[in-house]
């Protein structure tokens, strides 16, 4: 922890360690809210094969049929960007481009939650990242390094594969609870 400390040097971000599995304690602590939006983000190559990208708008549809009132940020880069821009213009979306590498714990530290909408995972890193960075992920039940820290205690942040209305409920469910019940 030590190591990570100076490589941030005075970031007023704070960093979690975690170990795996996780326990209450990781999720306990939320962040004050200075408006009723949630923050949600996305990370990663926004391309369709693997990402599933083009899952966000039917994730965006869900969360305004259930009445969720939300910002959704998107960093990363990929050659189905100016696609998803067109798709996702009815929402509140923001995109970012590509974060250096000290942005990031600033971005992923406004982040109520993160939407990861892949079909298959090695990590992925960006979920680490935010989760490191305190922010809760909604996952879809694939098996990757993020299942294998989340499994057990936190299965209600998964959905499964695809069902974007399902992965919004599952968001909406994990905001309504109390930090510790999550």
């Amino acid at each position: 922890m030590g190591e990570v400390k100076k490589l941030l040097g005075d970031s007023p971000v704070t960093v979690a360690p975690f170990e795996s599995p996780l326990d209450d304690s990781f999720f306990r602590t939320r962040r004050v809210k200075k408006n009723d939006a949630l923050f949600i983000g996305y990370a990663g190559r926004l391309v369709v094969e693997q990402k599933r990208v083009d899952r966000l708008e039917a994730f965006c549809r869900a969360l305004t049929a259930q009445g969720v009132d939300f910002r959704l940020q998107i960093t990363g880069d990929g050659p189905d960007k100016a696609r998803l821009a067109r798709q996702l213009a009815p929402f509140p979306v923001e995109f970012l481009g590509m974060l250096k590498r000290e942005q990031v714990a600033g971005i992923f530290a406004g982040w109520d939650f993160q939407i990861v909408t892949s079909d298959y995972e090695t990590g992925p890193l960006t979920a680490l990242e935010g989760m490191a960075c305190g922010v809760i992920p909604i996952f879809p039940a694939i098996d990757c390094q993020v299942s294998d820290v989340l499994r057990g205690k936190f299965d209600p942040l998964f959905y499964p594969v695809g069902n974007m209305q399902e992965a919004a409920a599952r968001l909406r469910t994990a905001a309504s609870l109390a930090p510790a019940a999550i």
